[in-house]
């Protein structure tokens, strides 16, 4: 809307508001509300009834600070918006609540100050948004940061847990392992016992069958010296 107030305007248009000799009452208040969006202070001039001093924004406004300035229209296109002091917001925003500060007043004056006076009511309507969006926009940041931190620390917990399910799945499979080596171990201890033991038991047959033979050679050795003697 800022933006917007500013296209139908020129730099011509500027200078021709400049030049005024005897500025309306509209084209005042808009030279008022650049002083203030743009810090310049007024100057004192006599009251009109001569009684003291008032403050003249008119002059200052007419300085090389804001309309004197040949970039005024770049500036008020890139108002730091974003950072306006509460001083400021705190002197126009009465403005902007001022009926002879309507665009349809200020217009009968001036169609350029019309198009300043635009912009300087939407830089008020974007300060009050920007101070109830901004605390909101906080609250959402901090939201995805925790849900950011959330997720991070998720998936680094689903990384250790695949690494301790990884230790689990190889201790099983060690597991397994071992007891098939046991297996084949007992496997083999049980060969080698029927192994022994028919061993043993061939060892004791043999054993018997050894006093047989001595008897049976000793016999023989008998028969045979006798068969000598007998020839």
């Amino acid at each position: 809307a800022a933006i917007a107030a500013l296209n139908s305007l020129s730099k011509q248009d500027l200078v021709e508001v400049k030049a005024m000799k005897t500025p309306p009452a509209g084209v005042i208040l808009v030279s008022k509300a650049l002083c203030y969006m743009f810090n310049v202070k007024p100057v004192k001039v006599a009251a009109p009834d001569g009684k003291g001093k008032i403050d003249d924004f008119w002059e200052p406004a007419k300085g090389k600070d804001i309309l004197g300035d040949p970039r005024l229209l770049e500036r008020l296109i890139h108002y730091d918006k974003d950072n306006m002091s509460d001083a400021v917001v705190s002197k126009v925003t009465p403005m902007y609540d001022d009926p002879s500060f309507e665009p349809d007043a200020i217009k009968k004056a001036s169609i350029a100050a019309m198009g300043i006076c635009k912009w300087v009511r939407a830089m008020v309507v974007y300060d009050r948004v920007a101070k109830e969006v901004g605390p909101k926009k906080a609250k959402l940041a901090a939201a995805t940061k925790e849900k950011s931190d959330a997720e991070e620390l998720l998936e680094f917990k689903k990384a250790e847990l695949a690494e301790v399910i990884a230790l689990v799945d190889k201790l099983v499979a060690d597991l397994e392992g071992a007891k098939q080596k046991m297996a084949e171990l007992q496997k083999q201890r049980d060969d080698c016992s029927q192994k022994l033991a028919r061993a043993e038991k061939l060892i004791t047959g043999l054993g018997g069958e050894k006093a047989n033979w001595q008897k049976a050679s000793a016999k023989l050795g008998q028969d045979y010296t006798n068969l000598t003697g007998d020839i």
